[in-house]
């Protein structure tokens, strides 16, 4: 099947960096936003990135000039639908919302476009429900920034069809990105499964450990490109806020929910966790005391479960996380460095603390041998 007009509905931040992507490779994208502004802001955003590539020589001017023909945009959804071979949605992370932008998509779709959602969290199996043909939707996660991060995660519901996985699963190819397939339809999918949980608990780590002795640990001596205080302010706290009650394993804790409302939601505001207004906050840490090891535990405890549950294989999971958070290893190749009992031992620390089933030392102990 061939793509020749992609359909992207939502011109936020993924909406616009997921139609730079396509037009780059050659495709007819028509962006569809009902806000007037939002479209303008997408389109002047999308020729600000490519005069920094131009200007850098990644690229030449006529091919931003070719690349910004590619794209169109419209406030009619009837009009960015219709002859739309692929429809990706990119609206905001938010269920209700979502389930009425498919009910709508679904009036105006033909009968042999495949529907998609860039979802980073929320169940394709739900969503489907908003659709007249669930066998030809699913999930084509892009990561932040789009036309940069080489992963996408696609995702499959329960009734979506083989034949349109694989459709989907070339078509990432066609943009130069690695597509990883997410076998069973779980909240957070693979990458933010295991990442934000991961940002959870250091956050719930700051009534003990200053923001810069954690973020100074996971980037110095784990890999991290940079620590986990920092990285929620960069994703944008909001964000973490609603993927971790979508994912559901971990309680949201007090000290995200007081920052969201009182300071801000990160590095999109100027303020978060850190203060972002004279650009990325340096960290100087004052102590190195702080243990990593109990992150890289929340990481492998949660990666475990994925193998066990077959959403994807360990080396895919390991691949997928690399690719969609830059972090140096995968949670598995993590596993293989550290002592095992004294990652235990966390995860004992763990499961005391916030009473979730994912840090259980026994069903932890269970999955490991199951996948030995």
């Amino acid at each position: 099947m061939n793509f020749e007009r992609i359909a992207v509905i939502g011109s936020g931040t993924m909406g616009t960096g997921i139609a730079q992507t396509l037009a780059t490779y050659g495709y007819q994208v028509v962006v569809m936003n009902s806000k007037k502004e939002s479209l303008k802001k997408c389109t002047e955003d999308i020729s600000h990135n490519l005069e920094k590539m131009v200007q850098r020589g990644k690229i030449d001017p006529n091919k931003k000039e070719e690349i910004l023909q590619q794209i169109k945009t419209t406030l009619n959804l009837k009009e960015a639908i219709e002859n739309s071979d692929l429809i990706i949605e990119a609206v905001t992370e938010n269920f209700n919302v979502k389930q009425e932008v498919f009910r709508k998509i679904s009036l105006y779709a033909s009968e042999e476009s495949i529907i998609s959602s860039n979802t980073s969290s929320l169940s394709i199996t739900q969503l489907s429900k908003y659709v007249k043909k669930p066998e030809r939707f699913l999930g084509i996660h892009f990561f932040n920034p789009a036309p940069i991060m080489k992963l996408v995660e696609i995702v499959k519901g329960e009734q979506t069809s083989e034949e349109y996985i694989l459709e989907a699963y070339k078509f990432v190819q066609t943009l130069e990105k690695t597509p990883i397939l997410v076998h069973r339809d779980i909240p957070g999918f693979i990458v933010n499964r295991i990442l934000v949980p991961t940002i959870i608990v250091g956050i719930h780590d700051l009534k003990n450990w200053s923001r810069e002795e954690i973020d100074w640990v996971m980037h110095h001596k784990y890999g991290f490109p940079m620590g986990v205080i920092k990285l929620a302010d960069f994703i944008g706290l909001d964000v973490v806020y609603y993927i971790n009650e979508n994912i559901d394993l971990i309680k949201t804790p007090k000290t995200l929910r007081e920052v969201v409302k009182t300071r801000g939601l990160g590095r999109k505001t100027g303020i978060g966790f850190y203060n972002w207004k004279n650009g990325s906050p340096k960290i100087i840490a004052q102590s190195m005391t702080y243990p990593g090891l109990r992150l890289i535990s929340v990481m492998i405890a949660i990666a475990t479960e994925l193998a066990h549950l077959d959403v994807a294989k360990p080396k895919e999971i390991d691949t997928a996380f690399k690719l969609g958070t830059n972090i140096s290893e995968g949670p598995f190749e993590f596993l293989k460095d550290q002592d095992l009992e004294k990652a235990m031992g966390m995860l004992n620390d763990l499961h005391r603390e916030f009473k979730s089933p994912i840090f259980d030392v026994s069903k932890f102990q269970e999955r490991i041998e199951s996948l030995l």
